[in-house]
């Protein structure tokens, strides 16, 4: 059995890289970014206003007061015009290019016209203002994004502004969905005695369709080998299988054995983690596979702490390891463990700031609890109770 931050980076050693594809804009949400991107032009590509007023000059006006004379007009998507000449004034709209000698913009609810008489009255008048500077916003060349950003809305904002319409990404990960056991039945099935409608392949399917990656569902495969077997490669052309129990030591956890008999090597099997200690991870040429356990907790908190690192190193993320945040205990917290646990909590604002507060949870069956919950309390190996304010570790849940 090895250590979480083990299997982590043996995990990471061993994730490889999706392929690169090319998709529209209109494709890319969600999606990782596998160049870089630069500009292609200066954002703003000239001086324009941020507000509707006057472009004046500073030195026109003492302390912000005075009577100019308006010598034009300049909308948003028009040259800049004429330049400014001294005791000038020219009307000018929002986003509109700051004509050539003037230096700051007065809005137009600090003025007065009479005829092409501007009475202007902005004693906080100062160089510069309300006028968003050429290149400031980012300068022709530049790069903006990098290879494992993920593209999200104002990624795509920011691509169309430098006018890439075609990206290129990391295609999506496919994963294949197998539950394992001869008590497993599908969610439309009413159980009989001795078993269990399949909720895993439900966490799985919506747990990888938040992380933008597809699910390919496979089904139930029975405690047999042959048909464990065939179903397994069938999982095995998508570039990662999932399989959820049979994966102890039990008689007829029959996952790992079968696994090795089709060419998948075995890189670890047990994690020091509650919940999902028998955690198997393999791989078969460019494809992974994660046995987890059949308990439900199980195996959402391993979706979240080792699944998710294998998508985002696939997909050269900038950040590969669950980064948890450290929080006080909002309540006392009275809890004994022999291994780290990932207990489920709800992260709660406050107005002294941000704590975590343990929902109640009952063990890795109990599925309830973390509808209760945004969050996993990474609690060490030891015995509690632990007092209101008591600092953890703690790993927001349900995002990418």
């Amino acid at each position: 059995m090895i250590s979480v931050e083990s299997a982590i980076d043996l995990i990471v050693q061993n994730a490889g890289t999706q392929p690169i594809e090319d998709i529209s804009l209109a494709e890319a949400m969600g999606q990782t970014l596998a160049e870089p991107v630069s500009a292609d032009i200066d954002s703003p590509p000239f001086d324009k206003s941020l507000m509707d007023g006057y472009a004046i000059r500073v030195a026109d006006l003492a302390n912000g007061r005075g009577s100019l004379i308006k010598a034009g007009e300049v909308y948003a998507g028009q040259p800049a015009g004429p330049s400014l000449l001294p005791g000038q004034a020219i009307q000018i709209m929002t986003g509109a290019a700051i004509p050539l000698g003037a230096d700051a913009v007065v809005m137009i609810e600090r003025t007065q016209s009479a005829g092409d008489q501007i009475m202007l009255d902005d004693p906080e008048l100062m160089l510069g203002q309300n006028i968003m500077k050429k290149s400031l916003e980012f300068a022709r060349d530049e790069t903006l994004l990098w290879p494992g950003h993920t593209i999200g809305p104002a990624e795509a904002g920011l691509l169309a502004s430098v006018g890439k319409i075609r990206i290129q990404i990391f295609r999506p990960v496919t994963i294949s969905i197998l539950s394992t056991g001869n008590e497993i039945v599908p969610p439309s099935q009413y159980p009989q005695p001795g078993q269990i409608r399949n909720s895993n392949a439900s966490t799985l399917d919506a747990s990888i369709r938040r992380v933008h990656a597809k699910p390919i569902p496979l089904g139930i495969a029975g405690d047999d080998e042959k048909e464990l077997a065939d179903k397994i490669e069938q999982g095995l052309s998508a570039d990662v299988l999932v399989l959820s129990g049979g994966v102890s030591a039990g008689k007829k956890d029959l996952v790992p054995k079968t696994l090795l008999s089709l060419g998948v090597e075995q890189i670890f099997h047990g994690v020091a983690f509650k919940p999902g200690k028998p955690l198997w991870f393999g791989k078969r040429g460019e494809s992974l596979v994660f046995g987890l356990p059949g308990n439900p907790v199980s195996v959402l908190a391993c979706f979240e702490v080792f699944i998710k690192t294998a998508l985002r190193a696939r997909c050269q993320h900038p950040h590969l390891k669950p980064i948890p945040w450290r929080l006080p205990l909002a309540i006392p917290f009275d809890y004994s463990t022999r291994r780290p646990t990932y207990h489920p909590a709800r992260i709660e604002p406050s107005q002294a700031g941000l704590f975590v507060r343990p929902v109640s949870w009952k063990g890795s069956p109990d599925l309830r609890a973390l509808t209760e919950a945004n969050a996993l309390l990474m609690v060490p190996a030891g015995d509690g109770p632990y007092p209101a304010g008591t600092l953890f570790d703690t790993l927001p849940i349900h995002h990418a």
